[in-house]
């Protein structure tokens, strides 16, 4: 009888242990991007906030990058909406495999990325901002089809946490310098 109490207790344990996992992960399903296979803003937010906080506490270098499909409204005029979604998907794998395994890469919005880089001076984030916009616009991404090269390019615009108090100062920063690149980049209007 004893036996048959121990085992039956360790295979309550095994299946609490199994409930648990599939409850946590219900609910950070909710945190991640309906498109991509990346968190989506809001976790990115919250893990910012946490960043800022504990770089009050103890400073360490962290950046955060922007980084923006520059005009990828044309390519979801030019091959649809589908097309435009398997192309955000390329280029998240893209982003993803060329950053380091503790650095956080989330979709912010639309074409939007955004990465939060610990252990990452100002330099090392516009070192590593510029290569992300070569890899980009050196990547071949073809149509579906094969038939058809699908050009990219990316903009890009980071800053440094230490400087900012809160999550939504930096953003707003953030989306500001990206303005400018994208008015530095459009082309000029006669």
């Amino acid at each position: 009888f004893t036996l048959g109490v121990y085992f039956w207790h360790q295979e309550e344990l095994a299946i609490s242990k199994h409930m648990q996992k599939r409850e946590r992960i219900y609910r950070d399903h909710r945190l991640f991007d309906a498109l991509t296979p990346l968190a989506d803003a809001h976790y990115f937010k919250t893990q910012l906030k946490a960043a800022i906080e504990q770089n009050s506490h103890e400073r360490s270098d962290m950046s955060v990058v922007l980084l923006d499909m520059h005009n990828f409204n044309q390519v979801n005029q030019a091959h649809g909406f589908e097309e435009g979604t398997l192309v955000l998907q390329h280029v998240s794998q893209l982003i993803s495999l060329n950053l380091r395994p503790h650095d956080l890469l989330c979709r912010l919005a639309g074409d939007r990325f955004i990465m939060l880089l610990p252990d990452t001076n100002m330099k090392n984030a516009e070192k590593i901002a510029a290569q992300l916009e070569r890899m980009i616009m050196v990547n071949a991404y073809y149509h579906r089809d094969l038939s058809v090269q699908i050009p990219l390019k990316a903009l890009t615009t980071y800053c440094s946490v230490e400087q900012y108090q809160t999550a939504q100062q930096l953003l707003s920063v953030l989306n500001q310098q990206l303005l400018q690149v994208k008015q530095y980049h459009s082309p000029k209007r006669v």
